[in-house]
């Protein structure tokens, strides 16, 4: 009975690990690989503005370096697109992630392309005497006064 225990035991364990030996689970990362960020991760943006991100590789010993060779694109080019530098053009308003690829690395910034709010300028209020005929005094500090 211990026999058959131990069996179905080494069975079950075996069938687990070919059920997550698959070509389509890509492998944890290593602590001896580089590891590629963008920085900002997450940002917005104004419609009609630019923003520069910057792409970070971490060293397996620790240290930090900005790579030359990083390629940019823009998963939704019609609301932000990417220049070879990792400058942002916010086209209209929605989200857009922007990816880096450098080597066999990946990282992305999520970008927030805002609407624009236009506000027209208020006019200074028209004194009322110039509404009446007569005229405003120009000068300070009696400047919106009527004569």
């Amino acid at each position: 009975m211990r026999t058959l225990s131990l069996l179905t035991l080494l069975l079950a364990s075996a069938v687990v690990n070919l059920g997550c030996e698959g070509d389509d689970i890509a492998a944890p990362p290593s602590d001896d690989q580089p590891t590629l960020t963008v920085l900002p991760s997450v940002t917005n943006l104004g419609n009609g503005k630019s923003i520069r991100l910057t792409a970070r590789v971490r060293q397996p010993d620790g240290s930090i370096a900005t790579p030359a060779d990083v390629t940019w694109e823009s998963a939704n080019s019609a609301i932000a697109t990417v220049d070879a530098t990792g400058l942002v053009y916010g086209l209209k308003p929605g989200r857009a992630q922007i990816i880096a690829k450098w080597q066999h690395n990946r990282s992305s910034s999520l970008v927030t392309v805002l609407a624009v709010v236009s506000k027209k300028p208020t006019p200074p209020p028209t004194p009322q005497c110039l509404e009446r005929g007569t005229r405003a005094l120009s000068e300070s500090p009696n400047r919106g006064k009527c004569l």
